[in-house]
């Protein structure tokens, strides 16, 4: 079995074995995020670009099997490498938001457990 330092090392050479590559987008390192939650914490499934819900479409959610269908245990939106992600939050805690991102951030705080 693989431990968490081999998956975080297998998740960061196909990051930059994409990236590398030099036509990457946030969308192409959704396969390797996926890999690596999945792997992290089994007996989870990771799906990506799940439907649309009341507050947005954030880009994965975390569910577990239960005898009662699947239980969602969370929500991640993914960012694009080189995305200042403490930029997006200070931005998301003003009283208006300025960028699409802060804006995003801000409903999803309000609506969602995680």
């Amino acid at each position: 079995m693989p431990t968490p330092s081999d998956t975080f090392a297998t998740y960061l050479a196909a990051i930059q074995s994409d990236y590398q590559a030099g036509r990457a987008t946030e969308h192409t390192h959704r396969p390797a995020l996926k890999q690596l939650i999945e792997a992290l914490a089994p007996n989870t499934k990771a799906t990506n670009e799940p439907k649309r819900i009341e507050c947005g479409a954030p880009d994965y959610v975390i569910t577990r099997p239960s005898g009662y269908g699947p239980i969602t245990l969370g929500y991640i939106e993914a960012k694009d490498i080189g995305a200042r992600l403490d930029d997006i939050e200070r931005d998301a805690s003003r009283a208006e938001p300025a960028t699409r991102e802060g804006q995003q951030l801000k409903r999803y705080l309000r609506a969602l457990p995680n």
